[in-house]
């Protein structure tokens, strides 16, 4: 009897170690993505989507794949990369928004408030994050295929609208190679 219950506890000591030791194995790993939106209307809104394939543009997220566990957005940042307009021209308003593959259900990320153009000319700020948001961009890009669409609108005080939106985010994955 006391060899039985020895060998189950044994036995029992095995499978913990094994399930402890995998977590051992987890992989760590920060890395960047960004995002541009080229506006130019003659209008004073605007509005973007684009299709981001993290998958293609990460190679750390295209070579674990499906044994992705989590990402986390550590931080997101935007700027202006090119501005053609007046020294006045000053967003108004405006959101970062992500949704599903197909474009559905897009949820905030965060506003981008109301900022001076030319202050923001490569001049990145942190954006203040939506934790609706985040979650949601975190579950779209831990699960394959690693798609979603980022959405970009705003509103400016003045028109023509000339400038390219930088949207730059980091992050953090964790991936097991066993799983």
């Amino acid at each position: 009897m006391n060899k039985q219950i020895i060998t189950a506890l044994g036995l029992l000591a095995m499978i913990l170690l094994f399930y402890s030791c995998e977590d051992l194995l987890d992989v760590e790993e920060s890395f960047t993505f960004q995002q541009d939106f080229v506006v130019d209307t003659q209008e004073q809104e605007f509005s973007h989507q684009e299709l981001f394939d993290l998958a293609a543009e990460e190679d750390l997220i295209d070579e674990y794949g499906e044994k992705i566990k989590e990402v986390n957005i550590q931080e997101v940042r935007f700027w202006l990369t090119a501005h053609e307009g007046s020294e006045e021209q000053a967003l108004t308003g405006g959101t970062l928004m992500v949704s599903d593959p197909g474009g559905e259900s897009p949820v905030e990320l965060a506003s981008l408030g109301e900022h001076n153009l030319n202050a923001l000319l490569n001049n990145p700020t942190v954006l203040d994050l939506n934790n609706a948001g985040v979650e949601h961009l975190r579950e779209l890009a831990a699960e394959p295929p690693h798609r979603f669409v980022l959405h970009a609108d705003g509103t400016v005080n003045e028109a023509p609208l000339d400038f390219t939106i930088r949207i730059k985010f980091w992050a953090e994955m964790l991936a097991n190679p066993l799983n």
